[in-house]
């Protein structure tokens, strides 16, 4: 165990003795569980001092734990010592009274801000109030302790510790990934065309359907417009005016041109998000299992604006599987339009003819040979 003078000298001269004597103790308005945490973020700045390392994200908690509480402790000390002898002065006596504050009144707060002025004026004043000059003291120990560790605060907060069990997907070389793009590209592309008509009129009747609200206030808008409808209601109404209830009008004579934009848009976003996303799902496979023997479109349509794509892969050992993906818009239960990507693997075969159960894509990566 190491001395207490070997740890003053480890730790800069730094000395929070006197906030572990306050924090051994209950403390008014902080439970048990709060000052358990202030205690282990004393402990926290202790080592960071004596490692000359912090993270601001860990130094900011520390701050806030340990100067609340002391705060806490102040104020309950200040009440027990220094306001019954204040109220036990003749209210009408203003000459007592005047001279008490004079004599006894802190100069400062009860924060970290005012630390060394209070502990100055409670040490002088010991033996009248003690616990005042105790957690005064325990303020100025923390302050001190705190801009000793300032000069070695790191950007930001710990790296959270590695999950050995948690799958870290790897990533296919350039030269893969490139190929399979090509792949998919050729498929999307074929999309492409369908899918910009049918984005192209489901806008169109969007932009009809909101025709109806012009004139409509911001809360209205906010009330009337659909969330599908939304990102195309931003293109199609200008307020006129400055004020929260001013009316905003509907420019219908820039409805072809912004409708054709977000139609253009919606249509490139979709097409290489799903290029993106089956390259990444596909090209670890062929990676692992080199050039497939087989590969074959067996569904490439459009829906009602949803892409809709199934393809086969297979391979001359006889291993082989499909892959379905369907990209579409959708709203998030608090009226959030985004977009997503279901992939699912399915008849997924093993090289010795066996069928992988739930295949998923953790389990293609690690198992499909």
């Amino acid at each position: 165990m190491k001395s207490f003078k070997t740890f003053i000298n480890e730790t800069n001269g730094v000395d929070l003795s006197k906030v572990h004597a306050i924090l051994a103790q209950p403390v008014r308005h902080v439970k048990e569980e709060r000052l358990q945490l202030a205690r282990d973020a004393a402990k926290k700045l202790e080592h960071a001092i004596a490692a000359k390392s912090i993270w601001n994200a860990d130094f900011t908690d520390i701050k806030d734990r340990l100067a609340r509480v002391l705060e806490y402790a102040y104020d309950e000390a200040k009440d027990r010592e220094y306001f019954p002898p204040l109220q036990a002065l003749d209210p009408n006596d203003n000459a007592k009274r005047m001279a008490f504050f004079d004599t006894y009144e802190a100069p400062g707060m009860s924060g970290l801000q005012s630390a060394k002025k209070n502990a100055a004026h409670w040490a002088k004043h010991h033996d009248k109030f003690p616990g005042l000059a105790r957690v005064s003291a325990a303020q100025l120990a923390l302050k001190d302790a705190l801009d000793a560790i300032k000069p070695f605060i790191q950007k930001g907060r710990a790296p959270k510790p590695v999950d050995p069990n948690k799958f870290v997907k790897p990533t296919a070389n350039y030269d893969v990934r490139k190929e399979v793009a090509g792949w998919v590209t050729s498929s999307a592309e074929q999309l492409r065309r369908d899918l910009h008509d049918q984005i192209h009129t489901r806008l169109l009747k969007q932009a009809n359907d909101l025709k109806r609200l012009d004139g409509s206030t911001y809360q209205q808008l906010k009330k009337g417009v659909p969330a599908s409808a939304g990102l195309l209601a931003q293109r199609l109404f200008k307020a006129d005016g400055y004020r929260v209830d001013s009316p905003h009008r509907f420019l219908e004579q820039d409805v072809a041109s912004v409708v054709g934009k977000f139609a253009d848009d919606q249509t490139n976003d979709l097409i290489n998000f799903y290029i993106a996303k089956n390259t990444d799902k596909l090209a670890l496979l062929v990676q692992k299992k080199g050039h497939p023997a087989e590969h074959k479109i067996i569904t490439n349509r459009v829906n009602n604006g949803v892409i809709e794509n199934k393809q086969r892969f297979g391979w001359a050992d006889g291993s082989g599987f499909d892959i379905y993906t369907q990209v579409e818009y959708a709203t998030s239960p608090r009226g959030v339009y985004f977009m997503r990507m279901p992939t699912r693997f399915a008849n997924v075969t093993m090289a010795d003819g066996t069928k992988m159960a739930r295949p998923t894509e953790e389990k293609m990566i690690k198992e499909f040979n």
